[in-house]
């Protein structure tokens, strides 16, 4: 787990007194390695002695080469001494190469052989956001395969899982594109994306159907007389545009899916959702549409991405036949990420293990499961007591009292206000 791990940063140079011999530090990480040439002082101590599962940023005087895990003991060969120079060597996974990530100011990180970074230094800030992103890299891919293989995906969660940034980072994934490490520069890329024509955006909600979403007729008033014309939904419009272009793949999002009725709004083309019955798979299949009575399918190069929000009762399930077109993917709250932020015992985490042993009560809360429910780990962000006090009062109560309205959880007014009086005292205290 994180939390018992350290940052540290580790300069792979040659020992004193070795002159002229260099040796590239990346082939030594290639061979899974990091080293040093430090004998008795207090770096090699560190360097000996730092837990399995810590995280050492590797580092080439001022330059970043790449972030690394340890995943051995500290040992000693003749063979790699002779090779290296290095005497001592511990095993690694690489985690990231430096290429893949913005660089630190000079001289961040600058001193010392093997130096730990505290908590709430820039050194650690720079290694916590940049070990962050190769989770998020890391989920983003495994979602990708997943999307890929079954070309219909649904992220699920409760609100604050983080399903509208990971819905825009896989649209530009499976789009090919690289996924910047900030999130306004995500949605940068994803609205140029969007005004190309090739991430479509629609709200499913009660009143809306076929008509408005695959294609339907619509009255058009021109010099006084109605007439009717034969009018593409957004489905129709980003199915033609991918197969015009079936060299670059297509994403339809479709946010609150679970809001309207699939079944009506899709009607026979559910079908066609399938990767089989796409036009380039094993088994194709078109169908005359209703209006236009053009034959239509749904070309392999469009994705649908679908967001559900696990915590809304307002609106029914959605039904087996859809289910099995749909890959799901459920996002949860997430304190680790809350953890590397603020700290262990910040009142960010100190809140949420408050919220999250309420809900995770058996006896509160009914027909739903804990992960379903727990307020996402967004809510909890903040950068001081104020913020969070805010969010906790403006945000988060509001819906824990709907919950309680809602019957999601069954616990009375009177119990409930004290436990949030609980929750105020810990951002006071």
């Amino acid at each position: 787990m994180k939390q018992d791990s350290v940052y540290w940063h580790l300069q792979m140079h040659l020992p004193e007194g070795k002159g002229g011999i260099v040796i590239n530090p990346i082939d030594i990480l290639n061979d899974g390695l990091i080293a040093t040439g430090e004998w008795d002082d207090l770096q090699c101590a560190n360097f000996k002695n730092v837990k399995n599962g810590s995280i050492v940023l590797v580092r080439q005087g001022q330059e970043a080469i790449a972030l690394c895990q340890i995943i051995g003991n500290i040992f000693t060969d003749i063979n790699l001494t002779k090779k290296y120079i290095n005497t001592n060597f511990r095993r690694i996974r690489i985690l990231d190469w430096a290429n893949n990530y913005e660089q630190p100011r000079p001289k961040l990180f600058s001193q010392g052989t093997f130096k730990s970074c505290r908590y709430g230094t820039e050194q650690y800030e720079y290694i916590d956001s940049w070990y962050n992103y190769i989770n998020k890299m890391e989920k983003i891919k495994q979602y990708t395969q997943i999307l890929s293989l079954k070309k219909n995906l649904i992220l699920q969660g409760a609100p604050g899982t983080g399903k509208t940034y990971n819905t825009a980072a896989l649209a530009l994934s499976i789009c090919g594109e690289p996924v910047p490490e900030k999130h306004e520069d995500v949605m940068k890329r994803y609205d140029e994306l969007q005004k190309e024509g090739r991430i479509g955006f629609v709200t499913f909600h009660q009143s809306m159907d076929y008509e408005d979403f695959v294609e339907g007729i619509k009255p058009k008033t021109e010099n006084g007389t109605i007439t009717y014309e034969v009018e593409d939904g957004i489905f129709k419009e980003i199915s033609d545009r991918a197969q015009e272009n079936d060299d670059r793949n297509h994403v339809l999002i479709i946010d609150e899916i679970n809001r309207g009725n699939v079944s009506k709004i899709f009607g026979d083309l559910i079908t066609l959702l399938e990767a089989d019955k796409r036009i380039d798979g094993a088994h194709p299949i078109k169908v005359t549409l209703p209006y236009s009575k053009e034959e239509f399918g749904v070309p392999s190069n469009l994705y649908i991405i679908g967001t559900m929000n696990t915590t809304d009762r307002s609106v029914g399930n959605i039904d087996y036949a859809v289910r099995r077109r749909f890959a799901f993917v459920t996002l949860k709250a997430d304190r680790q990420i809350l953890v590397g932020k603020y700290g262990e015992d910040s009142k960010q985490v100190q809140l949420f293990d408050m919220v999250s042993d309420f809900l995770n009560d058996d006896k509160k809360h009914v027909d739903m499961d804990f992960e379903d429910l727990m307020v996402g780990h967004s809510y909890f962000m903040a950068d001081d007591s104020e913020e969070l006090k805010l969010k906790l009062e403006y945000e988060i109560i509001p819906l824990i009292e709907e919950y309680q309205k809602d019957g999601i959880i069954n616990v009375k007014k009177e119990e409930l206000e004290k436990e949030f009086e609980n929750w105020k005292g810990i951002i006071e205290a």
